[in-house]
This record gives C-alpha cells, sequence and structure tokens, in this order.
C-alpha cells in the first residue's frame, strides 16, 4: 500500500509541476509580448514593393505656432479626401496574419480612389491585448507611419480612445506625427483638452473657400464613459470659426472627431421615430451607438451656421449619415478597416471600406462610401 501510495503522489507532483511550468510560461508570453511586442508588420509595409509619385497640384503649409493648416488646390477640380477610420494596427505576434491583411486592404482602398488627403478619424493603434496581443503601441505606431509614408499622400489623424492606451502616450505620438514627412498633423492648441485639436483652410488658387476643424475627442471619463468633446474645446472651436467668418462670412467648415455626438443617436432615432426634420442621407446603423458627453458642441455649431458636415469614426458597423433638414447639417460617420477588434469582422467585407468626401471651390461637399466587398468602388 505505501508503494502505490508514494507512486500516487510522485503522479501528482508531476502534474502539479506542469501546471506550475505551463502557468509560469504563459506568464512569461505574456510579460514579454506586453511589452515586446512584433515588427513583423513593420517588416512587411518595408518590404512591400509600392512606387508613388504625387504629382498633385495641392499645396501644404502648416503654420504651427498658430495652429492651422493651408491646403491650397491648384488641381482645377474638386478636392478629393479619403477618410479612414479604425485600424487598430495590432504588430502582436499572434496578429501577423490579421496585420497583413489589414496593409493590404489599406493599399487596395488608397490605389483605388487615389485621393489627394487621407484623414485617420482614430484609433489607428491597438494596444488591447486580448486582440493584439502586445501594449507596445511604439511598433504599432511605427508600422502606422511607414505605411503611409509609403502611400505617399498627404495624410493626417486625429486621436480616438485607443491610440494612447498602450506604452506609447499622446505627446510622443504627436511628435512623431508632426515631424512624419507626407504628415500634415499639427500637436494644436496648447491650452485646451487633448492633443491635434487645430484646424485647416482649404483655398482654391489661393482664395479662402472653406476650412476643416479637427478635434481629440478623449477616451474615458472618470465616471467610465466617453469623455467626448470638452467644454473649453467648444470654447476654441467657437472661436476659431468666429475667426474663420471674419475673414469670409459664409464659409463651410466640416469636423472630424473620433468619438461620435449625443446627436448621432438622438438624430437617428428621431428620423426613425417618423421625425420629418431627420433624413437619412445613406448608409446603416448596425451597431448601438456610444457618445461622449453632452457639453454643447451641436449646438454651437448651430448657433454659428459654418459647421455643416461631421465625421467619425469609433463603431465600427455603423457607416450612417444623417441630416437634420432646418439646420442643414449632416453627422456620418466612416468606415472602419479593422481585421481583429470586433472577431467577426475579420470573416466579413461588407463593414469594411472608406468614406470619400469631395469639397468643391464654394465648400459644398459631396461624400460617399467605398466598401471592400465592392473593391472600393462607388456604391452610394
Amino acid at each position: 500500500m505505501a508503494k502505490i501510495q508514494q507512486k500516487n503522489n510522485k503522479r501528482l507532483y508531476i502534474r502539479l509541476a506542469s501546471i506550475v511550468m505551463v502557468i509560469i510560461t504563459l506568464l512569461i508570453f505574456v510579460i514579454v509580448t506586453w511589452y515586446k511586442g512584433d515588427k513583423y508588420t513593420i517588416n512587411y509595409i518595408d518590404k512591400m514593393e509600392y512606387n508613388y509619385t504625387n504629382n498633385s497640384q495641392i499645396e501644404i503649409t502648416k503654420h504651427s505656432e498658430d495652429n492651422y493648416v493651408e491646403i491650397n488646390n491648384k488641381t482645377g477640380r474638386n478636392l478629393k479626401i479619403l477618410q479612414l477610420t479604425d485600424l487598430h494596427i495590432c504588430s502582436g505576434i499572434l496578429t501577423r496574419g490579421l496585420d497583413k491583411k489589414l496593409v493590404n486592404a489599406i493599399v487596395k482602398c488608397v490605389d483605388t480612389v487615389d485621393p489627394d488627403l487621407i484623414f485617420i478619424t482614430g484609433d489607428a493603434l491597438s494596444a488591447i491585448y486580448v486582440t493584439a496581443s502586445t501594449r507596445n503601441s511604439y511598433n504599432q505606431l511605427n508600422a502606422f507611419i511607414d505605411l503611409f509614408e509609403k502611400l505617399g499622400r498627404p495624410y493626417t489623424f486625429c486621436f480616438g480612445n485607443h491610440d494612447d492606451a498602450g506604452l506609447a502616450k499622446k505627446d510622443y505620438i504627436s511628435k512623431r506625427l508632426t515631424d512624419a514627412p507626407h504628415s500634415f498633423f499639427l500637436e494644436g492648441e496648447k491650452d485646451i483638452t487633448g492633443k491635434g485639436n487645430y484646424y485647416i483652410k482649404i483655398l482654391t488658387d489661393g482664395v479662402l473657400t472653406s476650412s476643416i476643424i479637427l478635434m481629440d475627442s478623449g477616451s474615458r471619463a472618470s465616471d467610465g464613459n466617453y469623455a467626448g468633446v470638452s467644454k473649453d474645446q467648444v470654447e476654441w472651436y467657437a472661436k476659431t470659426i468666429q475667426s474663420l467668418q471674419n475673414e469670409k462670412s459664409d464659409i463651410k467648415n466640416i469636423v472630424f472627431m473620433h468619438i461620435p455626438l449625443p446627436e448621432y443617436n438622438t438624430f437617428y432615432n428621431n428620423m426613425k421615430n417618423g421625425d420629418s426634420n431627420y433624413k437619412l442621407v445613406l448608409g446603416e446603423k448596425n451597431e448601438r451607438v456610444c457618445n461622449g458627453k453632452q457639453n454643447g458642441m451641436y449646438d454651437k455649431m448651430k448657433e454659428l451656421n459654418s459647421t455643416k458636415w461631421v465625421f467619425c469614426g469609433h463603431h465600427h458597423t455603423n457607416n450612417y449619415s444623417i441630416m437634420e433638414i432646418s439646420s442643414g447639417i449632416t453627422l456620418s460617420y466612416g468606415m472602419s478597416m479593422d481585421y481583429s477588434t470586433y472577431p467577426l469582422l475579420r470573416f466579413q467585407t461588407k463593414s469594411r471600406g472608406g468614406r470619400v468626401i469631395e469639397i468643391d471651390n464654394t465648400g459644398m461637399v459631396n461624400t460617399y462610401l467605398v466598401k471592400q466587398d465592392n473593391d472600393y468602388k462607388v456604391v452610394d
């Protein structure tokens, strides 16, 4: 009996030792991947054969000290912007295949649309360990900048709620994007909440015709909800619009941000309930709207009567545009490029793509979706 007991104890010790070794191995894997990440995506982009010569007659001038950029359209046609959002670059050892698909999808979309400018409305980086298998957003940032520098089109960016959630923080990300050769991102106004709050003057052959404002819509507030645009940002927005109106009294404006305003949800529900003041212009609502706080941003837009289009990201399966007819303001989602964060989306193409925004020489906008399941050709 004693020998049998000894044999059973030995087996138990071996099993316990095996379990402990598995746990230790997993802990080592988590710790290493958490901090180190993976450089496969960076290397894949670096080795990617891609040649593009930018012959566009678009002149871009940064006025960093005054927090604005001038974009002079000398093409003789509408200015074409491609909005991309929620890329969620992972750069993790377990997400190599997903990142490769993401890079290829972005390249094909950009090549098909051939935009003058690219606006990325947040969550380019994805330091969510469960889906990215790393928190090293330095690698993600390097991959992001390497890719868009290789694509050769001028691009800019506004912060999403995930971009500074990893090891790389906003100050560092902002500095890298400010210094990137093809980027026209600015760190923006220093005395208000967030980074990348700045504006763009759109000129046609040297004449001011319209404007764009980019805003940092924050991440989580202290109460756990999304922060959204803060009150000091709304005040800055108002001063900026008034300054632009002093230059051109009827100037039209576009706002880009990541997290939607509360009115995205309110207006859609009003439309569904039969209110004729709200019109679904295009697109679909496929998930619940998780918006930022109401800090008076929309009311200020109505009051100043300049902003007529708002473009956001954040929700990966919403791509609708909803218009309040009385104010003439249209609230629009972009289209996500996500392959990792919503696991089921990696098997779909209908929710992946981009939004094209064309601005004419009077500041009027025409916008439509380009979806992956239609090879990024015009569908709406």
